[in-house]
């Protein structure tokens, strides 16, 4: 997995914890998986970032991991990238390394768990991993993996009922295009990828 050894101890001992909250409280679970990625070697941040404190005081956890885990709730619940870096010091760039070491963490978390049997774990740290590398709530997952929809665009399709490739194959040009966001040539080359995908299938 290419991980430092104490990430996997890490990610390891924290697997119980997750497993049983994805049972008795599913609402803790991401908080759980979040700082048990943003406590590994793994995923470093700038020290200026800050952390939101009221969104973790139940936690025992190092300020730096806590302003990691902060970044990254922020991101996978769709917090613009301007909020994120006038509240919490993070700039795009700051993001980006977060994000991209976050997810391979989690990706790597996710197959610790399936080595160990803890098969929960293992589809929610997958499920996560998706989530942190686009910035998005899980029900976008969908949405995120047509060419050129992101984040903002995706929620944009959501809104308006679409909620997977299939149903933007059922929107024509015109309909699409009125969605905000997309616009006459974006909605041309969706459709484009959407149907490409069809033919390759």
């Amino acid at each position: 997995l290419y991980i430092d050894p104490l990430t996997a101890r890490i990610i390891l001992s924290k697997l119980d914890e997750l497993e049983a909250s994805l049972t008795s409280s599913p609402a803790k679970a991401e908080d759980i998986a979040l700082l048990a990625t943003c406590s590994t070697p793994d995923v470093e941040a700038p020290s200026h970032i800050q952390p939101a404190l009221d969104w973790f005081r139940e936690y025992d956890y190092e300020p730096q991991t806590l302003a990691k885990a902060t970044v990254l709730k922020a991101w996978i619940n769709e917090m613009g990238e301007s909020s994120i870096t006038d509240r919490f010091g993070a700039a795009p760039g700051d993001m980006y390394v977060i994000c991209d070491s976050a997810s391979w963490v989690a990706q790597s978390a996710a197959e610790l768990a399936t080595l160990v049997g803890r098969k929960k774990s293992a589809a929610y740290m997958t499920v996560l991993s998706e989530r942190v590398k686009h910035g998005v709530r899980e029900e976008l997952l969908p949405l995120v993996s047509i060419p050129g929809v992101g984040r903002v665009r995706a929620r944009a399709l959501y809104n308006a009922g679409v909620r997977r490739a299939e149903d933007v194959r059922n929107l024509s040009v015109e309909k699409l295009a009125q969605i905000p966001h997309i616009g006459p040539e974006t909605a041309h080359r969706i459709l484009q990828s959407v149907s490409m995908e069809v033919r390759e299938r």
